[in-house]
């Protein structure tokens, strides 16, 4: 289990459930009790916009992967935009404190998007299609 479902399951347990107590918490979760701390403490740090609480559930994580995937697409890759510009717009929409959104980061997304295209375009399945076993 990653880190943002680590954090959405703390999340839940935490809202839903309203445990308070970390020894419960990591009870609920089954997570250790200083795994549950901390990712407790990243939440709390991030909770900082009235926005924040939905980026912690599934959907929000998935909407924002499709709001960064989109906007380094459309803007880094099919217009050009440089990574420091994409940077500052996340900036702007308070998605710091959810995504890692400096320019080195975007970079090293747009270059590895960039390699899942480049087969895509030559013709080839994507890795999902293949991976399901769909013709």
């Amino acid at each position: 289990m990653g880190l943002p479902q680590r954090c959405q399951k703390v999340y839940q347990a935490m809202s839903t459930l309203r445990i308070k107590s970390l020894r419960a918490l990591a009870r609920a979760t089954n997570i250790s009790k200083s795994s549950v701390h901390r990712l407790s403490q990243r939440i709390k740090h991030r909770q900082q916009h009235p926005e924040s609480y939905f980026w912690e559930t599934p959907e929000g994580y998935e909407w924002l992967k499709i709001l960064v995937f989109g906007t380094i697409y459309i803007f880094g890759i099919k217009q050009g935009i440089g990574s420091e510009v994409l940077s500052e717009f996340l900036h702007l929409l308070r998605l710091n404190r959810q995504i890692g959104v400096s320019p080195t980061a975007l970079r090293r997304l747009e270059a590895q998007m960039r390699s899942e295209i480049r087969p895509l375009s030559a013709g080839a399945k994507p890795a999902a299609q293949i991976n399901s076993g769909s013709a």
